[in-house]
């Protein structure tokens, strides 16, 4: 009976800790005197949520150190965890229900909610508990370490017929940033990554530079330089930056899983050849751009510019990021390519070619940086 009711639930989660960084950021804000030796001893002894018995609904999270709580006194618990789920889910959590029974410790907002998103915010989803105990009675609530306080639950929802929400604009350090909200049943969650904003920037700037080498030989070679000329070049290789990593992502992910164990390798190969390349071109000799743009001619220099584009789509779909992830990336790519091909048009104008080999040297190195970044990720040294 019970391994045909395991059978079938749906698998929708996944638990993980938080980085060391993250979590001592949390942990010292709320506890500032713990040492360093401590708080490291504290970090590895996380434990992560986990059900008591096969019928049970709730995942206990337990407390990362000892804890005393007098009557009338709040306390703010960084529990080191986060969780990745599908959308389309949400985690409720709520206090064990010993603990609430015999002693009134209550959340502060009643019932924490866990939307799936939050798995992706700045501070890497860090689920956070602030209890009070509410006896009457002058009671000190003794919560020893590894004492499970909390339960979640995983909850299905529904969205109204009329529900028109699919952009959604959040604020963050660095800046605005937009964000694609899409329903999508991801079936593999366990492996999926996600790049920090500044990495994404970077990468975004990388893939660009050839864009932007050629729209300044563009601007070079035209005479009178207006806004149509900047908005054209813009247009033909930001849109082709963002459809080519869009297609690489597609094509790769028929054979990722095959080879999944070395998807950080082949992403970091991928990077390498791509950044090598262009450092390669930086040192060679100028090639000559006429002042051209119909249709047939940006075209071909579009698909020129964004095939390292394409590859950078197949190392996503070997990293396993998700459908929202993608999505986010590959129209932030393009917009950053729009940017760079139109300033780099008013910029030929001006300089001439004085900046273009600088361009391709630098997003060479940024590309090969990444590269190298992923490798470390994937072996576990960062």
């Amino acid at each position: 009976m019970t391994q045909k009711m395991e059978k079938s639930m749906k698998r929708i989660a996944k638990f993980h800790k938080v980085s060391f960084e993250q979590f001592k950021e949390g942990w010292m804000g709320e506890f500032p005197q713990t040492t360093e030796a401590k708080l490291q001893k504290i970090y590895e002894d996380i434990k992560l949520p986990k059900r008591a018995t096969a019928g049970s609904a709730g995942y206990d999270f337990y407390t990362p150190e000892t804890f005393s709580l007098k009557s009338g006194e709040t306390i703010k618990i960084p529990t080191g965890i986060r969780v990745e789920m599908e959308e389309g889910w949400v985690l409720k959590l709520y206090p064990r229900s010993g603990l609430g029974f015999k002693y009134r410790l209550q959340l502060n907002n009643t019932v924490g909610i866990i939307d799936s998103d939050y798995f992706y915010s700045d501070n890497e989803g860090h689920i956070f508990a602030k209890l009070t105990n509410d006896t009457n009675e002058n009671k000190t609530v003794e919560l020893g370490k590894g004492t499970g306080f909390m339960q979640g639950i995983f909850v299905e929802y529904g969205i109204t017929v009329d529900d028109e929400t699919f952009w959604t604009a959040f604020s963050c350090p660095g800046g605005l940033f937009l964000y694609v909200s899409v329903t999508a049943s991801v079936k593999s969650i366990s492996r999926r990554k996600i790049m920090s904003i500044a990495e994404l920037f970077l990468l975004a700037v990388g893939l660009s530079m050839d864009a932007f080498a050629v729209s300044i030989c563009k601007g070079l070679s035209l005479r009178n330089i207006k806004v149509k000329h900047m908005l054209i070049a813009g247009a033909w290789f930001g849109g082709f930056q963002a459809l080519m990593p869009t297609v690489g992502y597609v094509l790769g992910s028929f054979f990722a899983d095959l080879v999944s164990k070395w998807s950080h390798w082949i992403a970091f190969v991928l990077l390498l050849f791509i950044g090598g390349s262009m450092i390669k071109e930086s040192f060679g000799e100028e090639e000559e751009v006429d002042a051209d743009m119909s249709f047939k001619v940006m075209f071909l220099l579009a698909v020129a510019t964004s095939i390292d584009a394409l590859a950078v789509g197949v190392s996503f779909a070997f990293l396993k990021l998700s459908t929202l992830y993608i999505i986010l990336a590959v129209l932030f790519i393009g917009c950053i390519t729009f940017i760079c091909s139109a300033v780099g048009v008013k910029i030929g104008s001006i300089f001439g070619t004085k900046y273009k080999s600088k361009a391709e040297l630098a997003g060479g190195i940024i590309l090969i940086l990444i590269g190298v970044k992923v490798v470390l990720d994937g072996l576990g040294i960062l």
